[in-house]
C-alpha cells in the first residue's frame, strides 16, 4: 500500500481494523512521525464513533417551539375561551409533558446518565509505538493499553516520573481509569493536559463523559460548551450530547 498521500479511506480502514498486519504497522509508523496525520485520525475517529440520535434533538426543539408558542401573547387576534379550547390546550400540555419526561420517570435515578455515558463512550484508539528517550516504561504502558489491560496500564503509570509525561500518555491513562470506574482520577488526568496541547480537545471530551457518569451535570454542561466553542472534531458530538444533558435537567412537570 502507498502511504503518500494517505486517503480518508485508508484512515477509515485503519479505524475499522481492516488493514493487513504489514499495512497497519506501516500506518502506525507514519502516524508516530506525522502530527497532521494524528490530527486527521482524531477527526475521523470522532466521526467514526458518532451515534446520532436526531429524533431526540428534533423532539427537544419541537417541545421548545410548542412551549414558546403557548406562552406567547397573540397579537390582533381574538382570545378563545371556549371550554373545548381549554380542554384541547390541557391535553396538548399533558401529552408534551409526558412525552418529554417519560424517560426520566421510568428510569431509576442515575440510570439516565449511565445510559448516556455508555452510548457515547468509546476508548481512545491507541497510536503507534511511542518513541522517547526512556522507551521501556512508555512502550510497556502503550502495549498494555493496546491489549486492553487497563489495570496494568495504571500500574505502569505509577512507576513513571510525575513530571514530563507526554499528553498522549495521559490520554491512555485517563481512558484506563475510565475503564476501571475510577472517574475522578480520570478527570484529574485529563485536566492536566494544557489548552495548547494537540490532545486538549480529546481530553475535554473524555472529561465531559466522566462528569456525566458521575452525574455532575453542571460540570458536564460547562465542559461540553467549551468543546463547542473549541470548534474541533468533537463539536458535533458535543452539541448533540449537550442537548440530551439539558433534557435531563428539565423539571419533571411542565410549567
Amino acid at each position: 500500500m502507498k502511504w503518500n498521500p494517505i486517503s480518508p479511506d485508508d484512515i477509515l480502514q485503519y479505524l475499522q481494523g481492516h488493514l493487513s498486519k504489514d499495512d497497519q504497522e506501516a500506518f502506525e509508523k507514519r502516524l508516530s512521525n506525522d502530527a497532521e496525520l494524528r490530527q486527521q485520525l482524531a477527526h475521523y475517529q470522532a466521526l467514526h464513533n458518532i451515534t446520532e440520535d436526531q429524533n431526540t434533538i428534533a423532539f427537544q426543539q419541537k417541545v421548545q417551539e410548542v412551549r414558546a408558542s403557548m406562552i406567547a401573547k397573540p397579537k390582533n387576534k381574538p382570545r378563545l375561551s371556549s371550554p373545548l379550547y381549554v380542554k384541547i390546550a390541557a391535553v396538548v400540555v399533558a401529552v408534551i409533558g409526558i412525552s418529554v419526561f417519560l424517560y426520566q420517570l421510568v428510569m431509576p435515578d442515575g440510570q439516565q446518565y449511565h445510559e448516556l455515558y455508555t452510548e457515547y463512550y468509546t476508548p481512545f484508539v491507541a497510536e503507534g509505538a511511542y518513541r522517547t528517550a526512556d522507551t521501556t516504561l512508555y512502550q510497556s504502558l502503550v502495549a498494555h493499553y493496546k491489549k486492553e489491560a487497563y489495570d496494568q496500564v495504571i500500574q505502569a503509570y505509577q512507576q513513571l516520573p510525575k513530571e514530563g509525561i507526554p499528553e498522549i500518555i495521559h490520554i491512555y491513562i485517563g481512558n484506563s481509569y475510565l475503564q476501571v470506574d475510577a472517574y475522578q482520577k480520570a478527570i484529574q488526568v485529563f485536566t492536566s493536559i494544557p489548552g495548547t496541547s494537540l490532545y486538549y480537545e480529546t481530553a475535554l471530551w473524555y472529561q465531559a463523559l466522566a462528569f456525566i457518569k458521575l452525574e455532575q451535570q453542571e460540570q458536564a454542561l460547562q465542559t461540553l460548551k467549551a468543546l463547542i466553542v473549541y470548534n474541533g472534531s468533537y463539536q458535533k458530538q458535543a452539541k448533540e450530547l449537550l442537548k440530551k444533558v439539558e433534557i435531563l435537567s428539565l423539571p419533571l412537570r411542565p410549567e
